[in-house]
């Protein structure tokens, strides 16, 4: 039977708060990386970026 907190996804939703340093000469539009913080990778993969 799949388990109740992620039904067998293998990933559950959470909120996490991140702090973040902005470089000097960063401008309006410019993206920054913050690499392994995005979506959780498929099938206990590792997470992706989050932009």
């Amino acid at each position: 039977s799949p388990c109740g907190d992620c039904s067998g996804q293998g990933r559950v939703r959470d909120n996490k708060t991140l702090s973040v340093k902005i470089p000097a000469g960063v401008d309006q539009g410019d993206r920054i990386r913050l690499s392994g913080e995005g979506e959780a990778g498929v099938n206990g993969g590792p997470s992706g970026d989050l932009y």
